[in-house]
């Protein structure tokens, strides 16, 4: 079992970038520069000596609230 707590800063700071408007002028007082922070859980269990059942829940917070969750079976091949 895993938790994980993430801090993103997508884009750029600089007057040398190219942004899309309304940030395409850089004096005025916008910010292209998105911030947003993730809490995953990951677990997994490994029910024999080559299989392993896991799963992950992330959870996101910004600009954009999102939730995304995943499940799966694996083999250890070698």
């Amino acid at each position: 079992l895993e938790t994980v707590l993430e801090y993103h800063l997508t884009g750029g700071h600089g007057i040398t970038g190219v942004y899309a408007p309304p940030y395409d002028n850089w004096l005025t007082f916008g910010s292209p520069v998105s911030h947003q922070f993730r809490f995953s859980l990951n677990a997994s269990w490994k029910y024999r000596e080559n299989r392993e059942l896991f799963a992950d829940v992330k959870v996101d917070f910004g600009e954009n609230f999102r939730i995304q969750g995943g499940a799966g079976w694996g083999m250890k091949l070698f």
